[in-house]
């Protein structure tokens, strides 16, 4: 869907760059929690997460919600945004959520 609207999936390489993000989601996405996908993965390298197009800028440790699992099933970072916070997780890559892109 972001290609198609000449975009790819968000990173969130740096705080500065989440908390920016977070507001806009949260300003549109109401109160309830919501999951986004957004631009990380470990397809490449098992337990190896990096954000898609950043030249292999890896997933920082800071914003998890709990230490990531090796999971050969869970292979692309899913956002999860509340109103009073937000952290990832791996997910399944076939599961429907929203999403958030980046104008490229």
């Amino acid at each position: 869907m972001c290609e198609r609207q000449g975009a790819v999936l968000a990173a969130l390489p740096s705080r500065e760059t989440r908390d920016l993000l977070e507001n806009l989601v949260k300003r549109r996405g109401g109160r309830r929690r919501a999951d986004y996908w957004v631009a990380g993965n470990d397809i490449e390298k098992e337990g190896r997460w990096e954000w898609a197009n950043t030249g292999g800028q890896l997933v920082a440790d800071w914003g998890w919600a709990e230490k990531p699992f090796n999971s050969d099933e869970e292979n692309c970072l899913a956002w999860s945004v509340s109103s009073s916070s937000s952290f990832w997780h791996g997910s399944s890559c076939c599961n429907n959520l929203r999403y958030v892109c980046r104008l490229s």
